[in-house]
């Protein structure tokens, strides 16, 4: 699949997606690759949905999902956090939702707000 067509995918069914990530969870199946895998397609799609991403990875149980759903929040900040559209009715209620679920250091949170708040 092209990155296009990936691109497309994902905008068309982030919310399946998303509950295949939370349902991800087999015996028989690296559980952190494949939640790894459902995190970088979510966040391929940028901006809002790649907070809602790495949010959303913050979650997982496991250690390397959860770990760089927090790095690429700590670069996304550092590096892209200026956004050219406000979020969608649907990403502000997740994000706000995912916010009050995950431990965050409290500049990175405060940031994350002020942003989705300004827009």
């Amino acid at each position: 699949m092209d990155q296009a067509t990936t691109i497309s995918f994902v905008v068309t069914h982030f919310d399946e997606l998303t509950e295949v990530y939370n349902a991800s969870v087999h015996d028989h199946v690296d559980v952190a690759a494949q939640r790894g895998r459902l995190r970088r397609l979510l966040a391929s799609r940028g901006g809002w949905d790649r907070v809602r991403a790495d949010l959303l990875a913050l979650t997982a149980d496991e250690r390397e999902v959860s770990g760089r759903g927090l790095r690429d929040l700590h670069g996304w900040l550092q590096y892209s956090a200026t956004m050219y559209r406000d979020p969608t009715n649907d990403q502000r209620d997740d994000i706000l939702r995912d916010l009050a679920k995950v431990q965050l250091p409290p500049h990175l949170r405060e940031a994350i707000e002020v942003r989705l708040h300004r827009a």
